[in-house]
């Protein structure tokens, strides 16, 4: 990753830092959860070398409506769609920041660390949208990024279904 890619980095989150401020979501001021699964599919790419990737799991996101701070914990499996088994399971533990801008329209960022279980450490970046169908339901279409290395990228487009509830 060159210095515009950090850059870029940098400003994209700070810009969704900034969006952050003031929103709620349909649970009011309280605290609430979302519970997620997800599959899709991607590419793989280490040095010059594509394949394409497949991706499935789940997650559990705390969120505090109107705060800068979010909370996601994401487990699944990602691997090589030509020979799925010599993939990887995953653990995620990263940092949100959501930003309502209709009422069932939801855009986020997400970062943070993965522990991909019997190859290495990564870091990921992602963002996404989120579609209330109900107020407690929602569609997610999301992209992310796990480096493991500075020429190691897995990005994959995946789409979830997410089940929202408060913690009150």
């Amino acid at each position: 990753m060159n210095k515009m890619h950090i850059l870029f980095f940098i400003f994209a989150f700070a810009i969704q830092i900034g969006l952050s401020f003031g929103q709620e979501r349909s649970f009011g001021k309280y605290l609430f959860y979302e519970f997620g699964a997800y599959g899709g599919a991607g590419i793989y790419n280490r040095d010059t070398v594509n394949n394409g990737s497949l991706h499935f799991g789940g997650d559990m996101r705390m969120v505090v409506p109107g705060a800068l701070a979010g909370m996601v914990l994401e487990f699944g499996y990602a691997g090589p769609s030509n020979d799925f088994s010599s993939g990887s399971a995953l653990f995620s533990v990263d940092y949100l920041a959501p930003y309502v801008f209709k009422k069932r329209h939801q855009i986020f960022g997400a970062g943070g660390y993965t522990r991909l279980f019997g190859y290495k450490n990564a870091a990921n970046i992602g963002s996404g949208y989120e579609y209330l169908f109900r107020k407690d339901r929602a569609l997610r279409f999301e992209v992310r990024d796990y480096i493991s290395d500075l020429n190691e990228h897995n990005v994959a487009f995946r789409v979830g279904y997410v089940v929202y509830a408060p913690a009150q």
